[in-house]
């Protein structure tokens, strides 16, 4: 019988799950009632936002956001939402590859009579489910959270389209950690800090483009510009050619784990 790695994957990420879980919550929950308390400001809001700094703007990331609608100033807090689950993505990509040689747990697996494949296979599945639990729960408390401000037929679609976009960019960073830790040959402690600086590095990029028209052509490049909050809430939707470049990314990188995790010599 085949050692059940999915489920021990998950039993020794349990804790962490709850805990990012709450944060999710804590942090929807905690923003809203910000705006509960801005809401009597009216058009002050747009207007302290507008006079701020263009760094600040771009960070904050309001954009074209109107903030005195539920909708508006939710789309400021979902930055902050992709933001950490991109981070517990890219972390959880790396860590869950690398961890049994930085664990010097490697020699436990491989003399089981299961393959590589089916190893990596079992641990991007334990992956996968830990990220849809996040962002099924990103989508639920966004919906209660914001329909207290305005009607569910208002924000349904675009919340679910955001989340949708959401859980493009989890993807996209799981399968960047994964690759990193399964490609990386001697130091796999190092993987969740080269996913990270990776992260930052596109994040601070796509900052960069919101500053700077002339580097437009840069956000291709970051995938935090793939998913854009104002412009999904103005009508626009997501661009046809980030979903391309997303797919292309996750395939690729896909790819590279398992060749890499396939040829690696597994240092117990």
């Amino acid at each position: 019988m085949k050692l059940n790695i999915v489920n021990r994957e998950l039993k020794a990420h349990r804790k962490s799950l709850v805990i990012w879980s709450f944060g999710i919550i804590a942090i929807i929950a905690s923003g809203m009632s910000k705006y509960a308390g801005m809401e009597s400001s009216g058009q002050s809001i747009n207007k302290l936002m507008g006079d701020m700094p263009k760094i600040m703007q771009a960070i904050m990331g309001t954009g074209s956001l109107d903030l005195t609608t539920p909708l508006g100033f939710y789309g400021v807090l979902y930055l902050y939402l992709v933001i950490m689950l991109t981070i517990h993505a890219a972390m959880l990509g790396a860590t869950i590859v690398a961890k049994e040689e930085r664990d010097k747990t490697v020699e436990f697996l491989i003399a089981k009579p299961i393959t590589r494949t089916y190893i990596i296979t079992s641990k991007l599945i334990a992956s996968i489910i830990q990220i849809l639990v996040l962002n099924i729960i990103s989508l639920i408390f966004s919906i209660i959270f914001v329909a207290r401000y305005s009607d569910m037929d208002v924000i349904l679609q675009d919340i679910v389209i955001l989340t949708s976009g959401l859980l493009l960019l989890q993807f996209i960073f799981l399968t960047v950690g994964s690759g990193i830790a399964a490609a990386s040959k001697k130091q796999p402690k190092s993987a969740p800090t080269i996913a990270a600086a990776i992260l930052l590095f596109t994040f601070l990029l796509s900052i960069g483009v919101d500053m700077n028209e002339n580097l437009g052509a840069l956000k291709f490049f970051t995938p935090f510009k793939y998913v854009v909050a104002d412009k999904i809430l103005n009508g626009h939707g997501i661009d046809p050619i980030s979903i391309v470049l997303s797919f292309v990314i996750i395939i690729g990188m896909l790819a590279v784990t398992y060749i890499f995790y396939n040829k690696k010599d597994l240092h117990v």
